[in-house]
């Protein structure tokens, strides 16, 4: 079975096999610790990730700040961390996953 998927930690997850794409160019094809690193995430989304290893052996990634996020956290008076820009990686992760790095 072959699906596309956006979201890497359910990428994950779920496969066994993962093909990572770069600008319409196979990057990566694996399991997704072989394929999956932080040189590859900032290779090909642009952007600064911390790859943690679960408990039960999954790997989560976890995008930074910086990069092609320049302020990916914002801390308002009420103390409560938000998301300041969800839109932009959420979106900019899907057209790197669907279409390769975007030019």
């Amino acid at each position: 079975m072959v699906i596309a998927i956006h979201d890497l930690n359910l990428a994950s997850r779920h496969t066994d096999t993962i093909m990572l794409l770069n600008g319409g160019y196979v990057a990566g094809l694996g399991s997704f610790n072989e394929v999956v690193c932080e040189e590859a995430l900032r290779t090909v989304y642009g952007i600064e990730a911390e790859l943690l290893r679960a408990s039960n052996s999954q790997t989560v990634v976890l995008p930074l700040c910086g990069g092609a996020l320049t302020s990916c956290v914002s801390v308002p008076e009420s103390g409560a961390l938000t998301d300041a820009r969800p839109r932009a990686m959420t979106s900019r992760l899907r057209g790197t996953a669907m279409t390769g790095h975007p030019a």
